[in-house]
């Protein structure tokens, strides 16, 4: 089954300080994932990273088959995030 996130060695900083050091995920079609943690462990971050609103300092990021890579031009964005509460309206 193909992979519909991958991350590897998924890397943040800001100057000195680290949002992210490493993360390996791999999240296939079809699954359910939840994404839970303190705060400021690098949830937040993380997400931006994987729909480009961040790019990441190292490591690979693929979503839906575009690489997100800090080396990789910002592409068309085909993912969002909605924080909190939220409606979607089908056309």
């Amino acid at each position: 089954m193909a992979a519909v996130i991958e991350l590897t060695a998924l890397t943040k900083r800001y100057g000195a300080t680290v949002g992210i050091q490493g993360l390996d995920l791999r999240v296939e079609a079809g699954e359910v994932f939840g994404f839970l943690g303190p705060n400021g462990a690098g949830e937040t971050t993380t997400i931006r990273c994987m729909v480009g609103l961040l790019s990441p300092t190292a490591g690979t990021v693929r979503v839906l088959g575009l690489d997100r890579s800090p080396t990789m031009p910002p592409s068309p964005p085909r993912s969002a995030i909605c924080r909190g509460s939220c409606a979607c309206t089908g056309s």
